[in-house]
């Protein structure tokens, strides 16, 4: 039996379709993968500050 179990995300195609075109604070990113990477890093770093957060109520 597997001790770790594997995940895999689906590409966010919803965020991906729904970029802003003419944006100045949010650039534009035609390539599938690199905006996929980059939404992977940062929905992370959002779960990560969420847990940091939560882990230290009342500070």
């Amino acid at each position: 039996m597997e001790s770790y179990k594997q995940f895999t995300t689906t590409f966010p195609l919803w965020q991906y379709l729904s970029q802003r075109l003419f944006d100045q604070e949010q650039k534009l990113m035609l390539n599938p993968r690199a905006f996929a990477k980059d939404y992977r890093v940062a929905f992370l770093e959002y779960c990560l500050s969420m847990v940091s957060e939560s882990s230290n109520p009342g500070y």
